[in-house]
């Protein structure tokens, strides 16, 4: 007697059912029709590639795409569009990158029941990462045909190792839903809860990807999703990181149906797969989640981008217009309110080792002070500008990565606390708070002392301060 299959793997369901297949087999890919091993398609800068036009009932079970291009935010450049039976209008229209999970055009490694991404070269907030395969295992399943094609909005070729796996049926089933993908952005939302999804028709939700970047020192997740359901308010939940499965914040990790896909401040994407509790409706759906400080009116200035999976019945409802790609990447250039950049900092002296200026999206206005290569007790002073004397709450961003040194901070000759370790074997950025400190207007003295390697780090004594902010405390 087979054992029960686990609720929401419909393939293995099939496996451990003990019947006959009523189905076929098939596999489209990026293979060489020639034999040989270029088993790539190439796409032009506007070019909109079929990857898949399939004729009859059936049902796509595996979507894998491995895209590489050395054109930054290429997975933001890169639009995935899915029609079936037909229709005009597709029943999926994201960013390649953000329908996988991961926002940002970052790219990261993850598994979860739905969506796996395998290794990655490059950082995690590396805009021109590549060479990551990313595999989707949703069920979509069509009665007449399905299309499914890439448009690449950038200026660069790209390249892709694409495969879909699907079966072909002698009949389509009664009554099958069709599956559906949006992408949404608000940057930064309206007063009211950010809307998720906006659905007319009968369904049920799958679940959501969430992207924030966070332009502001506190937490951003205080909102409860809200979820309407045929014009009824039927659920309200308690935080943000309460529906992605956490608790008291986000912390990096993937599970079959939750997770947290990335994790580098400012940016943070999260995912909720809606299998075990699926979400019915019979006229409609609307998906919220309220963002600021969790109070009515729910204000923020954080930028929020989501991506909705569900099923519906035909017609759906006409989707937003998709933001353009100006729009898509305006986080890139973004500083920080109120910091004073590192990059900015006027250099008072400097005994050793090298000081450049590095970009980079995860840093405010994209870029950092890099300073690298000093020996044990070489010093760096920066001038701090305060244009009004108050009592201040000194804090900072900096970099920590397997190269990075042990630092001692002073300010004015004053020590800021005890020495900061930046070695990380992961490369991470990290807020350091100094605590309060009354200052006169006028330029203040920061003094950086290399204090000696973390044992487990690579030579290099590196430091990295994206920046300094000074918030006035009354």
């Amino acid at each position: 007697m087979p054992k029960k299959p686990p609720v929401g793997y419909p393939a293995l369901q099939d496996l451990q059912s003990g019947r006959v297949s009523d189905f076929e087999a098939r596999r489209i890919t990026s293979a060489d029709p020639t034999g040989r091993n270029n088993d790539v398609w190439l796409i032009e800068p506007g070019e909109t590639r079929v990857l898949a036009d399939i004729h009859g009932p059936g049902r796509i079970v595996h979507f894998r795409d491995n895209i590489t291009s050395q054109e930054l935010h290429h997975l933001r450049l890169h639009v995935l569009r899915m029609y079936w039976d037909d229709e005009k209008s597709p029943s999926v229209e994201v960013p390649i990158g953000d329908f996988f999970g991961v926002g940002f055009g970052f790219t990261e490694k993850y598994a979860s029941a739905l969506m796996c991404i395998d290794q990655r070269r490059g950082d995690v907030t590396d805009p021109a990462a590549m060479g990551a395969a990313r595999n989707c295992y949703i069920p979509m399943p069509f009665s007449r045909s399905a299309r499914i094609t890439l448009t690449n909005e950038g200026k660069q070729r790209s390249a892709h190792w694409f495969e879909i796996n699907y079966r072909s049926y002698p009949k389509a089933p009664e009554g099958q839903l069709t599956f559906h993908a949006q992408y949404r952005q608000a940057t930064p939302p309206a007063d009211g809860p950010y809307l998720i999804l906006d659905a007319k028709g009968r369904g049920h939700l799958l679940g959501c990807v969430l992207s924030v970047k966070n332009n502001g020192d506190d937490w951003w997740g205080e909102g409860d999703e809200i979820l309407y359901i045929d014009g009824k308010h039927a659920m309200q939940g308690t935080g943000s990181e309460d529906y992605f499965g956490e608790s008291y914040g986000l912390r990096p990790g993937c599970f079959p149906y939750f997770g947290v896909t990335l994790l580098e401040e400012p940016y943070t994407t999260a995912y909720r797969w809606h299998v075990p509790d699926p979400v019915p409706f019979r006229e409609s759906l609307r998906f919220l989640i309220e963002h600021g400080d969790g109070n009515p009116p729910f204000h923020s200035r954080n930028d929020y981008y989501s991506v909705a999976y569900w099923y519906q019945t035909e017609p759906h409802a006409p989707f937003p217009a998709l933001p353009g790609v100006r729009d898509r990447n305006g986080w890139f250039v973004d500083p920080i309110p109120g910091a004073i950049e590192g990059e900015a900092l006027k250099s008072l002296a400097k005994t050793g080792g090298t000081t450049e200026i590095q970009t980079e999206p995860r840093w405010s206005g994209a870029r950092q002070l890099w300073w690298h290569h000093g020996k044990v007790g070489d010093v760096l002073e920066l001038a701090i500008p305060v244009v009004h004397p108050g009592k201040y709450r000194l804090s900072m961003k900096n970099t920590r990565a397997i190269d990075y040194g042990v630092f001692q901070f002073s300010l004015d000759g004053a020590k800021l606390g005890g020495a900061i370790d930046l070695y990380s074997e992961a490369n991470v950025t990290r807020s350091h708070v100094f605590g309060v400190r009354d200052l006169n207007a006028g330029e203040h003295r920061l003094r950086i002392e290399i204090l000696a390697p973390n044992p487990a780090a690579t030579p290099g004594n590196m430091l990295g301060l994206d920046y300094i902010k000074l918030d006035e405390v009354k």
